[in-house]
């Protein structure tokens, strides 16, 4: 690919499947799963994305040519379309269907607070996570010697990345049942901004402290 347009364009298409696939399971396994354990399977389910960081990790390790570790993107792939066929649509939407109301929830005062609040969270929060990810690699490429190639840290780094938010994933349901929304959400805003400002403003050369640091990222934001 000598287009670096015709790539940019590509990670577009990808970034809109992913943030739809984020969403989407979100609402479905809330559909599906019983209430009281809701928050806890919600917060397994978030280990899926790291878990892919982590492979991602390794794939970088073991494949030093990009285009390789792109054909195992085939992979997940595959797996939604199996999901798209096997899976019934959750019996909330099916009950949902034919039903007609005299205002739409969008047009509730209360709904739409939800909604910007929601979309104010969220979308700080993905903004804080997504720019972690694209630029701690370089970051840690910045603190290498010259002439050093760092594929190796690089890839560290993302594994890190992705094994710090599987234990964060895993902690996020059992912390929200027992402290509530607000004050996990709250704890782990603060969490990650302080292990940013420690990573990001006290390491000038690589060295174990940023891989744990690194890892601590996503273990508190998440």
């Amino acid at each position: 690919m000598k287009d670096w347009y015709v790539l940019l364009a590509l990670r577009f298409i990808s970034g809109v499947g992913v943030g739809g696939i984020l969403l989407l399971t979100t609402v479905y396994i809330s559909e599906i799963w019983p209430e009281k354990n809701r928050p806890v399977i919600l917060g397994i389910l978030a280990v899926s994305f790291p878990l892919g960081i982590v492979l991602s990790g390794g794939i970088t390790l073991l494949f030093p040519y990009w285009h390789q570790a792109f054909w195992i993107g085939l992979i997940p792939i595959g797996i939604a379309i199996l999901m798209f066929v096997f899976l019934p649509e959750s019996p909330e939407w099916q009950k949902s269907q034919g039903k007609t109301k005299n205002i739409t929830p969008i047009e509730s005062i209360d709904y739409q607070k939800n909604l910007w609040s929601g979309i104010l969270i969220f979308g700080a929060v993905l903004i804080g996570l997504w720019g972690i990810f694209s630029w701690l690699p370089t970051w840690v490429q910045g603190l290498l010697s010259n002439g050093q190639k760092g594929q190796q840290e690089r890839g560290i780094v993302m594994m890190l990345l992705g094994i710090g938010g599987i234990v964060g994933g895993i902690l996020s349901g059992f912390l929200i049942k027992s402290f509530g929304f607000k004050k996990t959400l709250l704890g782990t805003f603060l969490g990650c901004s302080s292990v940013c400002m420690l990573l990001f403003l006290s390491n000038q050369t690589i060295s174990g402290m940023v891989y744990i640091k690194t890892a601590l990222i996503i273990v508190t934001g998440k």
